[in-house]
């Protein structure tokens, strides 16, 4: 069994590859810094450059009011940004909604209509008295596509 002697921090910190994640985390950065210096105050902390990359700026934002404002504005706020010697070759932007994980909250779906056994048998008998044809086989489909459960006891049929 071949064991390497582990590398110290310092080693991996150095890195090449390392080196040009740093880099392009600083550019990323100051783009950000400039771009929320043109920015209206009431959102500007709430967008960030992601990428850069042939004219087209990638923008993640908190959420989608802040994309609809950068839309209406972009033609005044991508020329104050072509003005400036990082954006100068800006011909669009990108943008989309940071998705943040809320804690504590959940989706609240709706519940699916159950038809207790009793209910569906009384849609099916209707059916049958009823002479339109198409309202007889709308009851049928009501009877047929809704799920059934069990009737469940109440508390005092428990006890």
């Amino acid at each position: 069994m071949n064991i390497s002697k582990p590398q110290p921090l310092d080693h991996w910190l150095h890195a090449p590859a390392l080196d040009g994640m740093v880099s392009e985390l600083r550019r990323l950065q100051s783009l950000t810094q400039q771009l929320r210096c043109i920015l209206d105050a009431r959102y500007a902390a709430q967008v960030e450059v992601t990428s850069f990359q042939q004219g087209t700026l990638f923008l993640l934002c908190e959420n989608s009011t802040i994309i609809s404002q950068l839309r209406y504005l972009a033609r005044s706020y991508q020329e104050k940004l072509r003005r400036l010697p990082d954006f100068a070759n800006l011909q669009q932007w990108k943008t989309a909604v940071r998705h943040q994980h809320k804690t504590g909250l959940q989706r609240h779906l709706p519940k699916p209509r159950i038809l207790s056994p009793a209910s569906k048998t009384l849609l099916l008998e209707a059916a049958e008295c009823i002479d339109d044809p198409e309202i007889s086989l709308i009851l049928r489909k009501m009877a047929s596509r809704v799920p059934t459960t069990p009737v469940l006891a109440t508390r005092s049929q428990r006890a």
